[in-house]
């Protein structure tokens, strides 16, 4: 055993599979997995080791190192029992990746083996962390050189894998959009968008009977208009990912699914439906379109309310650094103080959330322009 691999685990799986993903590369092929964790993050610990042995069977596993992180003293006291103590003699190398789990795991499991290991000449010791707001992307740095500029590149993974490692398991198989279904939602959204009225839960009125003219026949089963704009919106995305010619992403519409019931919740967690979401690689972006009308307390507070939803949603599926757009009909100003009113509620998880309705012309987007925010879009997230 040439290389120890020792990664801290917290209630994030996905960046700490990431980060195995591109050690595994960098590091060589002797490697054996360490994880360090506590009582709260056994089942991390656990979805964790099936993924890894899925993409790599005969990936060596050492004991896992239970810890509390509230105790410095027994961290530290278990690190150095765990791993220095119990160092095999063919050990040269010690890697330390320490992005999951809390601050005190981190510095207290890197702090006692870079102690302990100074008086052990004939291994070396290195560590690394995943930086998830690099200037070119989520990128793994450590104290010697820049060893992953963007972690996306390279990584094969796919919505499934992404929300296994998260505890997430589907009600249906997400797909993504016919040809006619992308059709109906580009000529849905040169409209004018969502100018018609309901009867029921199907469209009727002149926008609608223009909508159909466009299309040049009805479709077989006409959506409803949040279905519609859900298409747009898909068609919009898919496009500017294309325009981008950058792999590997993947776009689905109308993701169903629910958390994997856990001890001490309840038995059947309830079921959530996304209506678009893309991934980046493995970053996830969840878009919620809404139709209602914004110009009530009560329509701008449903859109709160949706907004909010999507970036829970999002987390849950994708981890912290997922992000969320709510595409809505309020007008520019509306939207940015429903953006400004989220950002004081919720602190620093807010940059993760934009709310897009109006632009600044006063008109809704229509596929180009919409096209074009996304683009923009991309070009925040570096991808």
């Amino acid at each position: 055993m040439a290389t120890q691999l020792i990664m801290t685990v917290g209630t994030n799986a996905l960046p700490i599979w990431v980060a195995w993903h591109h050690l595994r590369e960098k590091l060589g092929e002797s490697i054996s997995v360490r994880f360090v964790h506590t009582d709260q993050t056994k089942s991390e610990m656990g979805r964790l080791t099936t993924a890894i042995k899925s993409d790599c069977p005969g990936t060596d596993f050492l004991l896992p190192i239970p810890i509390k992180p509230g105790e410095p003293h027994a961290v530290r006291s278990a690190i150095k029992s765990n791993v220095i103590d119990a160092l095999p003699p063919d050990c040269t190398h010690l890697h330390v990746h320490y992005t999951g789990g809390t601050k005190a795991m981190g510095v207290e499991t890197l702090s006692i083996i870079e102690k302990e290991i100074a008086s052990k000449k004939n291994v070396t010791l290195n560590a690394s962390y995943l930086d998830p707001r690099g200037d070119s992307g989520p990128r793994i740095v450590s104290r010697t050189r820049l060893r992953v500029p963007d972690t996306r590149v390279g990584v094969k993974t796919n919505l499934n894998g992404i929300a296994n490692l998260n505890g997430i398991e589907f009600t249906s198989k997400p797909k993504g959009l016919t040809p006619d279904e992308l059709k109906q939602g580009s000529v849905w959204l040169e409209t004018g968008w969502p100018g018609v009225e309901e009867s029921g839960n199907r469209l009727e009125g002149g926008a609608y009977d223009d909508f159909k003219k466009a299309l040049r026949r009805a479709p077989s089963s006409p959506p409803t208009k949040g279905g519609l704009l859900e298409y747009g919106t898909y068609a919009a995305f898919e496009q500017a990912l294309k325009n981008r010619k950058r792999a590997p992403w993947q776009l689905f519409r109308s993701v169903k699914g629910r958390r994997v019931a856990r001890h001490g919740h309840r038995a059947n967690p309830r079921p959530f439906e996304l209506d678009v979401v893309a991934i980046l690689g493995y970053q996830i972006v969840v878009v919620s379109c809404t139709a209602i009308k914004p110009n009530t307390t009560e329509g701008q507070k449903t859109i709160k309310l949706k907004a909010m939803e999507a970036l829970i949603r999002a987390r849950q599926l994708g981890g912290d650094e997922a992000h969320a757009i709510t595409l809505c009909r309020a007008d520019y100003n509306a939207c940015s103080d429903i953006e400004a009113g989220l950002e004081d509620e919720m602190g620093g998880e807010s940059p993760h959330l934009k709310i897009w309705g109006e632009t600044k012309r006063g008109s809704l987007p229509n596929i180009d322009s919409l096209t074009h925010q996304f683009t923009t879009y991309l070009d925040e997230l570096s991808w």
